[in-house]
């Protein structure tokens, strides 16, 4: 599942949630920091994707790197904003 605003917030509960049940998470958010500790936590479910969703070129390069990440994407959870 992929996670924007997953730095803080509502989406980072959402993301821990995901985490927490076993789920693969694409952690999405602008805060660097922020996401690769919570991914260090989850070293093998979590992958941090730094990204401005207000961007659409960023947007663009984040589907790209979930395509090429995996096969195919379950859900798209927006919480950023």
């Amino acid at each position: 599942i992929v996670v924007t605003g997953a730095s803080s917030g509502i989406g980072q509960a959402i993301a821990f949630w995901y985490l927490n049940q076993g789920g693969c998470v694409v952690l999405v958010g602008q805060d660097e920091n922020t996401l690769k500790q919570m991914a260090q936590q989850y070293p093998t479910q979590a992958t941090v994707v730094v990204t401005n969703i207000t961007d659409d070129y960023q947007c663009k390069d984040l589907v790209e790197a979930v395509k090429n990440k995996f096969i195919e994407q379950d859900n798209i959870l927006k919480a950023a904003g």
